[in-house]
């Protein structure tokens, strides 16, 4: 029986599939123009808003001269469902149709191979040293009439599939290069190969010489040494309504391949201010920059469809389109119900497996934009601005985006174990924390954001002056708010924290027997700087705190089942040079 949740997903994915089935069943016809001949969009990027996982949302605009209201885009990006928004600048001159079609680049570039080199070469003479099996090498002398390439098959027909009719010689089992080669057997939609360069020698024969058996080439002075490449894009046919001369033509798109990555410079020089500055590094893998405004983005961005590209890309087949859209439904599904939807959420810092020259769609990074990043999960979206940005696509740039004075101060951070043991349910833990780890105290900073813009999460690396001192992680703080940025484990401000069992009673407990055991924590700090420490502990236990001896206690139920429940402690007080304080405290914990 098929579950509500799965006919609302085959429901909405039907929906999605109509939808571009009507858009291309009501187009209408063909401008009397090639599309060859019609002008080119050439929009330049205006904004660019960069998210941390990954993400950038583009707009881009371009005044263009109309053929009968219809112009080319010669390279659609790689935008996500949804997010793909190509309009105009004049609200009474709509967008009437958009037809994507596959088109081509072409770029120069050294050759990579034999094959690229003799491609770029033909029609010209060139001199061929080859071998054949295990014989000398030949040479013979020409002109190149083809260097035939990749075959595309179809993806449909088996039948296309070549049969490996070879019989691998003696040397083909150790190493060696055999004087028979049996065609690669291909699966259905991988390319073939081409294997062949074709020669007319000076005499009049056609000779045909295996690419994998040349070993040198000789090339006329005025031989090409560039390769011309050519890589399959999604363009799109754009028809304005009103058939208008020109028009403003606007993109405006979500996409992969922009990040950005932020770091905090603190310098704790002055007693009482701290200067702390933001850096961002751009990182632009898709778009090509000039003069644009960057948006750099704080927050948690919620685009439920990131990871599924826009079914106006041509390279993309319906089948993998409507997986895609299940998948993503099936997230979204999971995520509302309270399930996991993936294994790990984003860092701060996102691999990007993108190459360096593409198609123009991102669709092939390797990594997923349906996470929240750590620490951000709860915040709204907030936008650090930088003008005037001109960078390549490929490039990498960075850009100081705030720096400021903050009130701040020492603090020394000690949060004792609960080395007790014992969990929601009255059992036993085995992991243990060590007494070293349970004695450590920390040396830390505590921030004021006295800003007016709020901090994101992100590295920081504090400095006294041009010393250096450590690097931690400086968490979200809005405006007005504080947070605490650990420095260094304290060597003269020592802490230790003793046990002992007061009472042991049995008890019932719904249904099960307990004992109800009373506990005794001293906790004792001693200062051994020569000038006062602020001194902030923090216990937290699983049990309940009867006798809290001053400290702010705040109670959860983390297990609603369970039989216990968790307590977190706190005191702060100011430590004069050489003083000990020792604090009691008393709780009681529920044990199987």
């Amino acid at each position: 029986m098929t579950s509500a949740a799965g006919r609302n997903i085959t429901m909405r994915i039907g929906l999605a599939v109509c939808a571009l089935a009507i858009s291309l069943a009501i187009c209408s016809p063909a401008p009397a123009a090639s599309d060859k001949d019609l002008p080119v969009v050439k929009p330049k990027v205006k904004t660019l808003a960069a998210f941390k996982n990954g993400l950038g949302f583009v707009y881009k605009s371009a005044e263009t001269n109309l053929a009968g209201g219809c112009a080319m885009i010669d390279q659609l990006p790689g935008a996500s469902l949804g997010a793909l928004w190509i309009g105009t600048g004049n609200p009474d001159a709509r967008i009437a149709e958009v037809i994507s079609c596959k088109g081509a680049l072409e770029r120069d570039a050294d050759p990579m191979n034999i094959g690229e080199l003799l491609e770029a070469n033909v029609g010209k003479t060139v001199g061929i040293t080859y071998t054949t099996g295990q014989g000398p090498a030949e040479n013979v002398h020409g002109t190149l009439l083809a260097v035939p390439k990749d075959r595309q098959r179809d993806p449909t027909d088996p039948s296309t599939v070549p049969l490996d009719l070879g019989r691998p010689s003696y040397y083909d089992y150790y190493g060696y290069s055999s004087y028979y080669r049996a065609p690669t057997p291909t699966a259905p939609g991988e390319p073939e190969h081409g294997q062949l360069v074709i020669l007319k020698k000076d005499n009049g024969d056609i000779t045909a010489i295996n690419k994998m058996d040349i070993r040198a080439v000789d090339l006329p002075p005025d031989a090409k040494i560039q390769a011309r490449l050519k890589q399959d894009v999604n363009s799109a046919r754009v028809r304005v309504s009103g058939n208008p001369g020109s028009a403003e033509i606007t993109l405006a798109y979500l996409e992969k391949g922009v990040t950005w990555s932020p770091s905090y410079l603190i310098d704790i020089k002055d007693s009482k201010m701290a200067n702390i500055t933001l850096d961002g590094v751009l990182t632009n893998d898709v778009e090509d920059l000039e003069d644009t405004t960057v948006s750099f983005v704080v927050g948690y961005p919620n685009f439920a469809y990131s990871d599924v590209n826009t079914p106006l890309l041509v390279q993309q087949s319906v089948t993998d389109f409507v997986k895609a859209l299940e998948s993503a439904e099936n997230r979204r599904s999971s995520s509302s119900s309270g399930s996991p939807s993936m294994a790990n959420s984003l860092s701060q810092s996102v691999m990007y497996n993108g190459a360096a020259y593409n198609s123009g769609s991102s669709s092939d990074s390797g990594y997923s934009t349906s996470q929240a990043l750590s620490g951000e999960t709860n915040e709204d979206l907030y936008f650090y601005h930088q003008d005037h940005v001109t960078m390549k696509k490929g490039d990498r740039a960075r850009y100081t985006i705030f720096n400021s004075r903050v009130p701040y101060q020492h603090v020394y951070l000690w949060e004792p174990a609960d080395s007790f043991g014992v969990d929601y349910w009255g059992y036993r833990r085995s992991d243990q924390d060590r007494k070293e780890q349970q004695e450590q105290v920390w040396h830390a900073i505590t921030l004021e954001n006295s800003t007016k813009v709020p901090w994101t999460t992100a590295p920081a690396f504090a400095m006294n002056g041009p010393s250096p001192v450590a690097q931690d992680i400086l968490k979200y703080t809005p405006p007005s708010a504080k947070n605490t940025m650990k420095l260094t484990v304290a060597t003269d401000v020592r802490a230790n924290q003793t046990l002992s069992e007061v009472s042991r009673t049995p008890t019932k407990v719904l249904r099960g027997t307990y004992y109800l055991v009373t506990v005794n924590a001293k906790l004792t700090v001693k200062n051994l700087k020569s000038e006062a420490v602020k001194t902030k502990i923090t216990k937290t236990l699983v049990g309940e705190v009867t006798s809290p001896a001053g400290g702010q206690v705040v109670q959860t139920a983390d297990i609603f089942s369970g039989v216990n429940r968790r307590s977190e402690v706190s005191w702060e007080f100011t430590l004069q040079p050489n003083e000990e304080k020792t604090i009691e405290l008393t709780y009681t914990v529920y044990v199987s």
